[in-house]
């Protein structure tokens, strides 16, 4: 989910992404946390290296997954230059 929306100009970068369930998200919306009173739990951050390889490495779908986007946020152009398998 993105916490600025992209309807008022977040962007998909790493600072401006979370994880959130079916229900927080449709709660959400494209309104700022503030407007329905919700709050982040920790600030988002990039994942480390380490931490990324891991489950990169670990689920082959979520790689999949995690290039896809990546592709689609630079234009369809790769972007990573993911792990090995």
């Amino acid at each position: 989910d993105h916490i600025v929306p992209r309807s008022r100009g977040g962007l998909s970068t790493w600072e401006n992404l979370v994880a959130s369930c079916k229900y927080c998200n449709g709660k959400k919306g494209s309104r700022p946390l503030k407007e329905v009173n919700m709050h982040l739990l920790r600030q988002p951050r990039p994942l480390s290296q380490e931490y990324a390889g891991f489950f990169l490495l670990r689920y082959p779908r979520l790689r999949e997954a995690y290039e896809t986007f990546l592709m689609s946020a630079q234009g369809g152009k790769p972007a990573y230059q993911g792990l090995s398998a």
